[in-house]
Order: C-alpha cells, then structure tokens, then sequence
C-alpha cells in the first residue's frame, strides 16, 4: 500500500514530459543526474581529505618525532658532518632538532659579522635579515636539491634532504667563527684554506648521502657536483656578503677619508658583540662536555661476585618445566638447583610488565627476578597487576620509569611525594613500547624519568639511539638514583650483582665475536 502523500506529488504525463528539457528521454536524465551527483561526492570526499590533511599538518605533535632525538646522538651526526664515506656506510636517520640549533648558531656569527662590519639595513633590522637569509637558504636550498633528485630519478625524501643540508652547515658555522676571530682584513687565503678543510669534505658527504638513490652514474655525479655546489656558493655569498671591512673599501676609494669616530664608536660594540659570541660558544663547549660526560658503564666499574663459581656449569633439567637450561630457568624464573647466583637487596621493590613478544631467553628484566627474588614481580601483558585497586598510598608511593612529557625526575618524585616503595619497569622493545604504557592498569601512576645513560647493550635495536637502555640497566640505574638523589645515601655497590647475569652474557658475546672475527680474518688471508 502506497503512502497517501504520494498521489499528491503523481505527475501527468504532459508534466513529465515537459520536465525533460530538451527533448531527452528518462534514460538520459537519469544517466547525467548520477553523473552530477557522483561528481559531488567525489568533490565532498575530496574536499574532507583535504581539510583532514590541513588539520592535521597543522598539529605540533606531528612534528615532535623530529625533534625528539638524544643530544648525543646530535654530537655523532655533528661529528660526523665533517667524514665523508661510502653512500652503503652512511646511515641517515632524519631530524630537525641538530639542524634547527646549528642554523640558529650561524644566525648569531651572521649577525656577529654584520654588526662588526658596520651593515646598515635599509628596510628591516639586523636580526631579522640575518634569521631570514639563514633559514630561507636552508628551505630554498634544500628544496632545490630535492627537486634535482626527483629530475635524476634519484628518490630521496624531503625531510631527509633538509636533515642532511642542515648538518652540513656545521662546516660553515666553524669557518664563519674562525674567520670572525682570526681573520685578515686584506688576504683572505685563510678563509680559503678553511673552505678547503671543512666544508669541501661536509659538501661531499651530503652529496653522497643525495645520491645514494640513483641508480645512474652520471646522474650521482650530477647530484654530487650540484650539491657541493650549492653548499660552497652558501658560504662564499655568507662570506663576503656579509663581510665588510673598511681598509678594503680605503683601498678600492683611494684617498677616502675614514670617519675615525664612527669606528672609535663601533669598539664597544664590538667588544660586546665579542662577549655575547663567546657565552653562546661556552653555552656548546658546556653542552658537549655534559654528553660526554654520558660513560658506558662497564665490568671495572660496578662490584660483582665471582664468575668463577659458574664457570663450569653445564646444562640441567629444570625442576618445575623440565626444560634443559645452564644457569637459571627463564621461563620458571628460578635458579637451577646447585648454580650459584647472588642475592641483593633493593631500596625498593620492582614490578616488572613483559610484553608476550619479548622472549624469556632474551629477556635481561629477568635478572632482576632471578637475584632479588622477594622484592620482583613479574607480570605477563595483559594479565597485569591492576594498580588502580590498590590504596592511594600505594598508588601515590609507586613510580613508572618512562620518559614521558608528564615524567618528573627522581629528586623531584621523592620532594613531592616522599620515598618511592615501588617502580615498575616495561619490558620490551622500543616499538612496543607505545602500546605497553596505554594498558589500562598502570593510567594514573606518576611516570618517572632518568638522567642519560648509554648502554652497554651488545644488541641494540634499529634506529635506536644509545641511551636506549637494556630493561635491567634501567632497573640498576633507577634504583641507584633513588638512593643516591632521592634518599641521599652514599651508594657503595650494595645491589651492582643486579648486573652480574648481564655481564656473564656480555662475556660470552664478546668471546663469540673476538672468534667470529678471527676466523674472519684468516678466510680473507687464504683468500688473498
């Protein structure tokens, strides 16, 4: 049965014969209008995208990846700027944060010079043309490299361009300092000496890493000549653009009268521009010495029991599984009956969360369990201890280590909230861990951050810095930072046997790496 409206909308068949304009049938009409009306939601679909993309690329988070980078792994790409290699031995891992802080120092030696040189600025000020012509030539020519490798087929994302060009200009920055502290006004010989040692080899390097995907010689030769090109022609027109000397100008006017005051009155600025340059170099001297100061704790450094009880144990079954193991049952996380393993006591207790994928052979948060058997907890995600259940002391008195945006610092945890009486540790990868710190169970826990380390680990993960901890360097670390800066306790080594399974297996790795590169060694001197 037809609903009674609709007799009232029934058109005669003289009205829909007149509702075809132009005399086409009811096929063709139909035919455009699902023409038009899928052209619209192309044009609606389309439309969304776009703005969803404007929405997003307007976000700052999007950009935090690319600023997130450890200061010393910005030392090693600043180092390695300068050593030009083989495009296959170069790895690139992109970022904005070293390239943004080595542009914001060459604007600060542009405007040094400027201001030395006595530039005047006719529409604008100093600073502002010297921030405009350092980061307008590291965008421009940046883009011009990236549009030279998509004509020579040589496929290299922007972002990487920009990262490599930026720490390129670390060359430029050391020569633009030299030339402002020592060099002649009438010969500029030094300068080129400089262009020749540093920013030749840094031009070469970034024109290696821009070729690296052509799969056409002629086309990385290309690329090689257009990149050094670019970044030598930055330094010349950074050079003598900006470097005005007056005997220069005496010379080429002749008999030109130099107003002695306006130089007289130029010294004290000078001498303050002289000062500001030197706290910003003392500023990166201070920022180098606090990276380096990052040591890779080793075996000498830490008090661990005698290897020698264990040095001739053999494979056993494992009481409880009846697996095979040598040392301790992984799986069970027991000692093996008879197998010495030493005891140590913690100035708190550890709640370990394993992600199901980090394997139990592998796994170095174990150790813990294994030497402080009364104080560790191990739990497998996601059957995870549900914090929120637990009285707000406890939860108050319990700590995540996890570097997050909200995390605090041990010293400051232990101002604000008094003595910690649980840390709990995520076990697993540094790709997994994005997942691991969303379980339900652990929201609302104060996430704690430590002072940098780097790791003695013999496997480190792919793109993953050095200060990428192993999980029982961050238990080791976190327990004695607790006591030396939260409880402010001298620290003597009471629980370093925290680290002596570790060390155990750094020995046996070691040992299988010494062989493997022997036997090496050997294979090659047959072969020769």
């Amino acid at each position: 049965m037809e609903p009674s409206y609709y007799n009232q909308y029934e058109k005669t068949p003289r009205q829909r014969s007149n509702s075809n304009a132009g005399g086409l049938g009811d096929n063709q009409n139909g035919q455009f209008g699902m023409q038009a009306q899928l052209g619209k939601m192309m044009w609606e679909a389309g439309s969304k995208q776009v703005q969803d993309t404007f929405q997003s690329y307007g976000r700052i988070d999007l950009f935090r990846p690319y600023f997130d980078v450890d200061p010393a792994e910005v030392r090693t790409r600043l180092i390695r700027s300068f050593i030009p290699r083989k495009p296959s031995q170069i790895q690139v891992s992109p970022d904005l944060y070293g390239p943004t802080m080595i542009i914001l120092t060459m604007v600060a030696l542009l405007l040094y010079h400027m201001k030395t040189s006595g530039i005047v600025i006719q529409n604008g000020t100093l600073m502002g043309t010297a921030i405009f012509t350092c980061f307008g030539s590291w965008m421009l020519i940046s883009g011009a490299l990236w549009i030279a490798c998509f004509l020579l087929a040589a496929e290299q994302p922007f972002l990487t361009i920009l990262s490599s060009f930026g720490y390129s200009l670390t060359s430029q920055c050391l020569v633009l300092l030299l030339t402002s502290v020592f060099h002649s006004s009438h010969d500029h010989l030094f300068f080129f000496v400089l262009l020749a040692s540093f920013c030749v080899p840094s031009a070469l390097r970034m024109g290696l890493i821009i070729c690296n995907q052509s799969r056409l010689p002629a086309n990385r030769l290309m690329l090689i000549g257009i990149a050094i090109g670019a970044n030598l022609l930055l330094i010349l027109y950074l050079h003598f653009g900006f470097h005005v000397v007056l005997e220069e100008l005496d010379e080429m006017v002749g008999e030109a009268i130099v107003d002695v005051k306006a130089v007289q009155e130029t010294i004290p600025v000078a001498q303050i521009n002289i000062f500001s340059l030197l706290l910003f170099l003392y500023i990166w001297v201070r920022y180098f010495f606090e990276i380096s100061a990052m040591s890779v704790i080793s075996e000498h450094d830490v008090h661990l029991s005698s290897f020698e009880p264990v040095a001739k144990c053999v494979k056993s079954m494992c009481p409880k599984c009846k697996a095979s193991r040598m040392y301790f049952c992984y799986d069970c996380r027991t000692p093996q009956p008879g197998v010495f393993t030493p005891s140590v006591k913690l100035p708190c207790s550890v709640d370990i969360i394993k992600h199901p994928k980090e394997k139990n052979s592998k796994s170095s948060a174990l150790h813990c369990k294994i030497v402080a058997p009364d104080q560790t907890r191990v739990f497998d995600y996601p059957d995870v201890h549900d914090y929120s259940k637990d009285s707000e002391e406890e939860r108050r008195t319990t700590a995540i280590i996890f570097p997050s945006a909200s995390a605090i610092s041990v010293e400051e945890f232990v101002r604000t909230r008094g003595e910690i009486k649980r840390i709990v540790v995520l076990d697993c990868t540094w790709f997994q861990v994005g997942v691991m710190q969303k379980t339900p169970q652990i929201q609302g826990l104060q996430h704690v951050s430590l002072q940098s380390y780097r790791t003695a680990f013999w496997r480190p993960q792919h793109k993953v810095p050095e200060t990428g901890l192993a999980t029982i360097e961050a238990i080791y670390y976190s327990l004695r930072e607790y006591q030396e800066l939260g409880l402010k306790e001298t620290y003597s080594g009471e629980f370093d046997d925290l680290l002596y399974w570790f060390f155990l297996t750094k020995h046996f790795v070691d040992e299988k790496q010494t062989e493997y590169f022997k036997r090496k060694e050997e294979k090659e001197e047959k072969n020769k």
